[in-house]
């Protein structure tokens, strides 16, 4: 009886230990080696192992089990894909959560009326959030419901759009200074 109240006292410390190590791991502001502003890209059906991966290989995290549990803790909260900045040092919890909130990062563009795609083109390419070539190949791979939705009746050749205010996510490469 005494080897059980003792084996038991040993489970209940180990676990005190544990929580105690996650706590430390999760509380904590990381930074790592990275530079001051990064951009952490998950791809759609990424796992909560995968994302806390690709949070790790970024140095955003301090470690990737410690991550993975208090994500598996959270389990009716899915993670959201999409490419997230981090621009200052952030915990684990708050990086869990603005990940679970789907915060993406997101550039707004407004389109005056009488633009057409190639004006947009142009303004985006200014703007350094998506490449001018990039944005009209988008124009032509649209299936044909939401090309005419975005082009609003018009031709092909003269791709007029209503005004309009849109979210634009750009590449990590071109993020304005």
């Amino acid at each position: 009886m005494r080897r059980l109240g003792l084996l038991a006292l040993l489970v209940i410390a180990a676990m005190g230990a544990l929580a105690g190590w996650l706590d430390s791991q999760l509380s904590r502001p990381y930074r790592g080696h990275r530079p001051e502003r990064i951009f952490v890209d998950i791809p759609h059906g990424t796992s909560r192992w995968g994302v806390a991966g690709i949070l790790r290989s970024n140095d955003a995290i301090r470690n990737r089990f410690a991550f993975f549990a208090f994500s598996e803790w959270h389990f009716r909260k899915p993670l959201m894909a999409g490419e997230y900045l981090i621009d200052r040092s952030m915990t684990s919890h708050e990086l869990f959560w603005k990940i679970a909130r789907g915060d993406i990062f997101v550039h707004i563009v407004t389109v005056p009326e009488g633009w057409t795609s190639f004006d947009i083109a142009n303004e985006l390419d200014r703007q350094k959030s998506a490449a001018r070539k990039n944005f009209l190949s988008w124009r032509t791979i649209l299936p044909p419901s939401r090309t005419s939705l975005l082009m609003h009746r018009a031709s092909k050749d003269s791709c007029f759009l209503p005004p309009i205010s849109s979210r634009v996510t750009p590449p990590a490469d071109r993020l304005p200074n």
